[in-house]
């Protein structure tokens, strides 16, 4: 029973604790940013915007746009899967723990005006597991020079 009680006495204690510094918290930030979480502020929805930009993500304006050249990439994309699928997969790898992977990201062939064909052929797709293509992110395993170069070669 003492115990019980104890426990319950430490719990209390923790609650008020996380309430005291929840409020001190909440005055800060309107404070500093006028509204009681950060994530109102214009402010602060702006910087998150900026560092994502530097990190290489698409401008707003640009995103319409992007997702009719991502739709083209991957119309171009599943043409090939279907008709190149053993230069693509020759180990016939399960799409269930691996992904269809862009060797010159998409990201950056909008970026690069690079025809959604060219970044759509077998010659730029190879199947990776998805933990290795989540760890590529948009990084390009290829040069653009190659990218062009394989893409001649095949054709």
């Amino acid at each position: 029973m003492a115990n019980g009680t104890y426990i319950s006495m430490e719990v209390r204690q923790k609650n008020r604790d996380y309430e005291q510094i929840k409020e001190k918290s909440k005055k800060t930030w309107i404070e500093n940013y006028g509204v009681d979480n950060p994530s109102k502020s214009k402010i602060v929805l702006e910087k998150i915007y900026q560092a994502s930009l530097r990190r290489g993500c698409t401008p707003r304006e640009d995103r319409p746009s992007r997702r009719i050249y991502y739709d083209a990439v991957w119309k171009f994309t599943e043409e090939s899967w279907k008709k190149q699928f053993d230069k693509i997969n020759p180990t016939r790898l399960n799409r269930t723990h691996n992904a269809l992977d862009h060797i010159y990201s998409i990201q950056q062939g909008f970026k690069d005006c690079i025809p959604p064909y060219i970044l759509g052929h077998y010659t730029n797709l190879r199947v990776i597991s998805l933990s290795e293509n989540g760890i590529k992110g948009m990084r390009c395993d290829k040069s653009k020079d190659k990218l062009f170069e394989d893409f001649d070669l095949a054709i």
